[in-house]
């Protein structure tokens, strides 16, 4: 069986990098998304009974445990290691970092207030939609959460894919970006630790800040230090520092009451630059390549696209429209009331609602959770695909209209003159 398992991901693998390179000329699919629609189709086999080796296969227990090891390995390394492009590019803030904070903030914190709010109103009419474990206000801020993401991965890669990562307007929503994970993480972590340890939420929350201010302020410090007295070591060695900084920050992470995962973000952060990229370049690729398709598709194992379902249908209607629209609404004015052209703020606006990656692997976060339920889990898992899908084509359709709006007034202009 194990070898069958093997042979089946690797068959799956090699298939979704072929429909990535055929899709390509039609539109941008982030490999993750084929990955998760892999998932969803072995899902879709075993519920309609078509082919029984998948449910015998794949969906045993003693499988799925395996391979849900593998993916959180490798969302593990993703986390710590994906910080590279956070350290390169926080280096060089340089005066618009006011701006930088402004748009995050009323982006992030707008999307998050409103879509909390919908949230908890969705929370008091259909209760049945919440995790086991969470109250309203869990929920709802959850679904908040879910809304406001946006994922740094995948639009690193959407820009350099188009070559623009070097423009000004992909400078800012990259910058943007990674605020919008920082605060992210550290309103998830302060969630799933009140859920999980019932503790206090002020004692929570100083532990959690206690906890990142003492890894910026005095580890990261130490650990540079430490680095150039021994910067003569080779490269096994590199390794193994780096990876053992990962286990323990993660652990202790853990042992605070927040995920493993924050604490490998907090730990590609603090890891002496030399060594995060020697990781990065050594072991990046083969995690990307071999472990994080594991956790996408057993994470499209576990997703159930009801479309003959209206409830199903309303729910991702509804979540597309606050994650897409709320985010760019925001996103558009703060980014016009620091300065910008209503062409740059539209186009940003559209940049900065791209979902991904980082929108799945919290969706996962708060479904083992038990803080959504497995309905809402899967529409907002369809509203990551809807709005990833969607980025490029509608900046394109932003970027037109705004275009089109400007010359009809520039028209209207002349006329009035005349």
């Amino acid at each position: 069986m194990p070898v069958t398992v093997f042979f089946i991901i690797i068959g799956c693998l090699i298939f979704s990098s072929f429909m990535k390179w055929l899709l390509q000329p039609l539109f941008t699919v982030p490999a993750v998304f084929l990955h998760l629609l892999i998932g969803i189709t072995c899902s879709l086999l075993v519920k309609l009974n078509v082919a029984p080796v998948v449910s015998t296969v794949l969906f045993n227990p003693a499988t799925q445990q395996a391979l849900g090891l593998l993916g959180w390995l490798g969302i593990l390394l993703m986390m710590a290691l994906g910080t590279s492009v956070v350290e390169e590019k926080r280096s060089k803030f340089d005066h618009s970092w006011r701006k930088v904070v402004a748009v995050s903030m009323a982006g992030f914190g707008g999307t998050l207030l409103v879509a909390t709010c919908v949230g908890y109103i969705i929370s008091l009419y259909q209760p049945g939609l919440m995790g086991q474990l969470a109250q309203p206000l869990a929920f709802s801020i959850a679904i908040g959460l879910a809304c406001a993401v946006t994922a740094l991965p995948v639009l690193v890669a959407l820009l350099h894919e188009r070559n623009e990562h070097g423009s000004a307007i992909g400078k800012l929503a990259v910058r943007v970006a990674v605020l919008d994970d920082l605060w992210l993480w550290l309103v998830l972590i302060v969630l799933l630790g009140l859920i999980k340890t019932q503790v206090d939420p002020t004692l929570h929350i100083a532990k959690v800040c206690g906890f990142v201010a003492c890894a910026l302020c005095i580890l990261k410090p130490a650990l540079a230090s430490l680095y150039k007295r021994f910067a003569n070591l080779n490269e096994t060695n590199q390794l193994v520092f780096g990876l053992t900084l990962i286990v323990v920050v993660a652990t202790m992470s853990e042992f605070i009451g927040a995920h493993a995962l924050f604490g490998a973000f907090i730990a590609g952060w603090v890891m002496p630059a030399p060594v995060l990229k020697l990781l990065q370049s050594s072991l990046l690729p083969v995690s990307h390549a071999l472990l994080v398709p594991f956790f996408f598709i057993t994470t499209g194992m576990q997703t159930d696209l009801a479309f003959a379902h209206t409830d199903f249908l309303f729910l991702a209607a509804g979540f597309t429209v606050m994650g897409l629209g709320l985010k760019m609404l925001f996103v558009s004015l703060a980014a016009r009331a620091t300065g910008a052209s209503w062409l740059a703020s539209c186009e940003l606006g559209a940049l900065l609602q791209c979902k991904g990656l980082v929108e799945i692997v919290v969706l996962g976060l708060m479904r083992d959770a038990k803080i959504i339920g497995p309905e809402v889990f899967s529409a907002l898992i369809m509203m990551a695909l809807l709005c990833t899908v969607l980025t490029i084509p509608l900046r394109s359709l932003v970027k037109m209209m705004v275009l089109n709006m400007g010359q009809r007034s520039v028209a209207f202009s002349i006329k009035l003159h005349k």
